[in-house]
């Protein structure tokens, strides 16, 4: 099976899906040759819809081998007006394509570091965050939410449940 991230961060900082792996290689038991992880940096998340093709050319790529499942993975921010609307246009595009959406509130770093990073920080503090594998000081049921309730939390493990099996920690 192939898992298709689409994140927020771009490709030269590659921070958000460091963390998304990290959650995935430490909560989760799968077989690399089985399991395929390709994620596609978005460089922000208004730019979600932008990716279909590419999107379709992993999946035609896996489509001999096996599934693929899309993800798109964004931060809440706040629920301020166009946050807010472009939060809900992104879970009916899931919708309407079959994919799944992963939430951060606020951001990815608040879920798993526990504060907000500036830009210009997110790629050396991710680094160190797998480097250290800060992902062993994460609770997993802040990362197991099913809807946004509190800030600093995530749907990320209840999401990829569905997919992956979970490592007896």
């Amino acid at each position: 099976m192939q898992f298709i991230f689409l994140v927020e961060s771009d490709s030269k900082s590659k921070s958000d899906y460091q963390y998304i792996y990290a959650s995935i290689n430490y909560f989760y038991s799968f077989i690399k040759g089985e399991h395929k992880f390709s994620p596609i940096y978005m460089s922000g998340k208004g730019n979600y819809n932008k990716f279909y093709n590419k999107v379709n050319i992993l999946m035609n790529k896996y489509k001999k081998t096996g599934q693929s499942v899309v993800f798109i993975c964004t931060d809440i921010d706040d629920s301020t007006n166009p946050s807010y609307e472009l939060n809900q246009d992104i879970q009916s595009y899931c919708k309407e394509k079959g994919y799944q959406y992963i939430w951060f509130n606020k951001d990815i770093e608040e879920v798993y570091l526990g504060y907000s990073v500036s830009n210009s920080d997110k790629t050396d503090v991710a680094k160190k965050f797998t480097t250290s594998q800060g992902i062993k000081n994460v609770d997993c049921r802040m990362l197991s939410k099913n809807s946004v309730t509190s800030k600093k939390t995530s749907n990320i493990l209840y999401v990829l449940d569905k997919f992956l099996n979970r490592k007896k920690l």
